[in-house]
């Protein structure tokens, strides 16, 4: 890869493969040429054999890794960070270029789609520690929120809004979340589902930072009704994976609710602990589910424990240590 990243002209080419791979994307040579132009069909490139370490061309004109595990691998662990996170940044300008041509908006959309994707950037993007991961994602988002495809679309700063608030940046999270509602609001027919929950999970996180306890539980009573309201509309196990974070905020304040605040956590948390015992048993085996199920109970029987202790200190005039 070294002596590669020394020769001009293949190394962003042998990136873009890797990245379609991992996009689980059909790569061909037409591919290639409308996202790198000619030189992905010079004979030199096809015939490179370090290239051809790496990929096979098939007669079909498919470009087919050798390993699909080897290419994430070296995208995130042995590629420079800056010339990878570079090249990224270009195929999804060209992309989005691509896009907009006739006959080629589907084809390209799908790609583009998952560019944006917080997930699978974690997956594409190089870093070595936390902090640089943090500095890519917002580098790459930053570099690519203009595009045609992401300024006006709600899932585009959904994902914005899903890595500031997994890197706690929560006063940029709280804008993008604002952005994506404010573009879903201009389509009658959206499902707020998605920003609804990760929304929520922002709240709780939110709420966590706060120092008023009246300021903090108005967050989260936002949060819980969020969920709670999901969780009557049936949607698979996302609303239990948010939910689990009642824990977090449980662990940060129970010593200092009230008896009257810890009893709406405890609430929230019996509620979700019966709706999951109504969940059909394919359900039940989801790791998000299972993960939700032992922190209500551990809210539950924690909560009621200090619930209890705390009007029996309140009765004799001192409080809970």
């Amino acid at each position: 890869l070294q002596n590669l990243d020394q020769k001009e002209g293949y190394y962003d080419v042998l990136i873009g493969i890797f990245t379609f791979t991992v996009l689980n994307e059909l790569v061909t040579i037409n591919v290639l040429v409308d996202i790198f132009g000619h030189r992905a069909f010079e004979s030199e490139f096809l015939k490179d054999e370090r290239i051809l370490e790496f990929v096979y061309f098939s007669e079909a004109g498919e470009v087919v890794p050798r390993s699909s595990v080897a290419a994430q691998f070296i995208l995130r662990r042995v590629s420079d960070p800056n010339i990878t996170v570079d090249v990224i940044i270009k195929i999804a300008q060209r992309l989005d270029e691509l896009r907009q041509l006739s006959g080629l908006r589907q084809q390209y959309s799908s790609a583009l789609h998952g560019l944006v994707q917080f997930g699978q950037l974690q997956a594409i993007l190089p870093y070595r520690n936390d902090r640089e991961q943090e500095s890519v994602i917002f580098r790459y988002y930053e570099a690519i929120k203009s595009l045609n495809y992401c300024s006006g679309d709600p899932q585009f700063w959904l994902q914005y809004a899903i890595a500031a608030t997994i890197f706690d940046k929560l006063e940029r999270a709280g804008k993008y979340f604002a952005t994506s509602y404010a573009l879903a609001n201009k389509d009658p027919n959206y499902d707020y589902s998605k920003i609804d929950n990760f929304a929520a999970f922002y709240k709780i996180k939110l709420a966590c930072q706060k120092s008023s306890i009246e300021h903090a539980m108005n967050i989260f009573r936002e949060a819980r009704d969020i969920i709670l309201r999901q969780m009557q509309s049936g949607r698979v196990h996302y609303p239990y994976r948010v939910a689990t974070s009642f824990g977090d905020f449980f662990d940060h304040f129970s010593r200092t609710l009230s008896v009257s605040e810890l009893q709406e956590v405890i609430d929230a948390a019996q509620f979700v602990r019966r709706k999951i015992g109504g969940v059909p048993p394919e359900l039940m085996v989801n790791a998000n589910v299972r993960r939700c199920k032992a922190a209500m109970e551990r809210i539950c029987n924690q909560g009621l424990d200090l619930q209890t202790r705390k009007m029996n200190l309140a009765k004799i005039g001192k409080k809970p240590n």
